[in-house]
């Protein structure tokens, strides 16, 4: 009986069936390949293709792939330690996007890149933080920088800043043909508030804060219902306020009176960016009660302080 050889794939099916090489001569008769008496020669072993072994280099490449974003992955969460979620996801798309040849740009990168130069060399620069999302931007202004304390009129310094930023946000819509959704928050610190009633604490003082930019939005043509302003009072610190004995930390109170200006793609819808809010729906009125005004305007008139 003629010996063979049996080829297994991976998952134990048969491949291929070789003869065994064995080294013996073949007694078949006058018919062999050398003639002569009994004519058998010796008989050759030809070697059968291994289909298997492409489909198999194909996984492998496939596999390596898998790993190397999977280490890209791995990197950007050792990353997202020092970072927010939305830097976090922002870094992992770069990281994403290099490894297959591209580039991730958000939609608004040289918004924020056109901004800081126009702002570069003004006052205000070291006053504000710029920050790219996966859904557009967030530019954060130090309160102290745009509004005296206490009060809801913008500097015109700080005006003519964001009337800037308006722009550049215009043109990007024009070139885009998209509308934008912009979400203006004001904070404050814990320290209450101290006037004359104008606001009877620090959530009607965030909220008028937020009503003075989002305002300068509207004077540009933005859609109101593309607009949003929501004042948090204290309630959303990024500093702890005071340490545990109850002493106030002045340097992260001063963090923590800010006005953050969020954009982005109306389909994305500013207000659900990682980590940020929900968007405040209205309370429908009681019935038989009119409308009413909870959060006081901000001031019409700008105030000009030195």
């Amino acid at each position: 009986m003629e010996k063979t050889h049996v080829v297994l794939g991976p998952n134990g099916g048969i491949l291929a069936k070789k003869p065994a090489k064995n080294g013996k001569k073949s007694h078949g008769g006058s018919h062999g390949k050398h003639g002569g008496h009994g004519g058998g020669g010796h008989e050759e072993a030809h070697e059968e293709g291994e289909p298997w072994l492409v489909s198999y280099a194909d996984m492998m490449t496939l596999l390596f792939g898998f790993f190397v974003v999977m280490y890209s992955f791995a990197n950007a969460k050792l990353e997202a330690l020092k970072l927010d979620k939305a830097d976090a996801m922002v870094q992992m798309r770069k990281e994403i996007a290099n490894y297959f040849g591209g580039e991730f740009i958000t939609p608004l990168d040289k918004v924020v890149e056109e901004f800081q130069k126009k702002m570069e060399g003004t006052d205000i620069t070291k006053n504000i933080d710029t920050k790219l999302t996966p859904e557009g931007m967030e530019i954060m202004f130090r309160s102290s920088t745009i509004f005296a304390s206490g009060s809801a009129d913008l500097f015109p310094f700080a005006k003519n800043a964001i009337e800037t930023l308006i722009d550049l946000v215009k043109e990007k819509s024009t070139e885009l043909k998209t509308d934008f959704k912009i979400v203006v928050e004001g904070h404050t610190d814990d320290v209450p508030i101290r006037t004359n009633g104008k606001f009877p604490s620090n959530w009607e003082l965030s909220a008028a804060r937020a009503g003075s930019v989002i305002r300068l939005f509207e004077s540009k043509g933005f859609d109101p219902k593309q607009l949003v302003a929501v004042g948090y009072g204290s309630s959303k610190p990024i500093a702890p306020n005071r340490d545990d004995a109850g002493q106030s930390l002045r340097e992260n109170q001063e963090k923590n009176r800010r006005v953050l200006i969020k954009v982005a793609m109306a389909e994305a819808d500013a207000s659900r960016t990682p980590g940020t809010f929900d968007t405040p729906q209205p309370m429908p009125p009681e019935p038989g009660e009119g409308e009413s005004q909870n959060a006081a305007p901000a001031p019409e008139s700008e105030s000009v302080k030195p």
